[in-house]
């Protein structure tokens, strides 16, 4: 799996325990307490799992350049995968934040993606 596809499925399984969270939260408030609401708390504390390790692969991202100009390539990198996945931007807006262009920004995107897999 590259980058691009860990981080989008990143993306995704985040909007997905933010909405599991909320119906737990629903469900304890009603005072309810069955099967379903157990089986959501396991659910999001697998989704929990999945999401601190996309980000902690994430943090690790620049250390794992071998020179100094590969470290501020990826620094950039890592810049525009937070903006565009940890924050849910578009590929324009996180261009307008980094104050690059559209074009760069999706020169950076086809760069990591490039990368190969993760594992």
């Amino acid at each position: 799996m590259n980058w691009i596809a860990y981080l989008e499925r990143y993306s995704q399984d985040k909007l997905l325990l933010d909405s599991v969270e909320e119906e737990i939260v629903r469900m304890e408030n009603d005072g309810r307490r069955s099967k379903r609401l157990e089986m959501l708390r396991a659910y999001a504390r697998v989704l929990g799992y999945s999401v601190r390790n996309a980000e902690e692969l994430l943090e690790s991202y620049v250390y794992s350049s071998v020179s100094e100009s590969d470290a501020r390539k990826r620094a950039r990198e890592k810049l525009f995968l937070e903006l565009r996945y940890k924050n849910g931007m578009t590929i324009e807006q996180a261009a307008d934040a980094m104050h690059v262009s559209r074009d760069t920004a999706y020169r950076i995107r086809r760069n990591v993606s490039s990368r190969g897999d993760i594992f």
